[in-house]
């Protein structure tokens, strides 16, 4: 999900990810864990996003 700027050239200002996991019984600390570790370190793709908009997620557990 994203918010656009008003004006052009349109540009994402806030950005959010959901992360969607399905199971029975998945361990949420484990989830979380793996998660953060992207978030804050190992994908590239957020940290570039990061530096241009204000980046969010959001865990959901189906």
């Amino acid at each position: 999900e994203g918010e656009l700027t008003e004006e052009h050239p349109k540009i994402y200002q806030k950005l959010h990810v959901k992360y969607i996991f399905k199971g029975k019984d998945l361990p949420m600390d484990k989830i979380e864990k793996a998660v953060n570790l992207s978030q804050e370190r190992y994908c590239g793709v957020s940290a570039m996003l990061a530096k241009a908009a204000e980046l969010t997620h959001e865990i959901v557990v189906e």
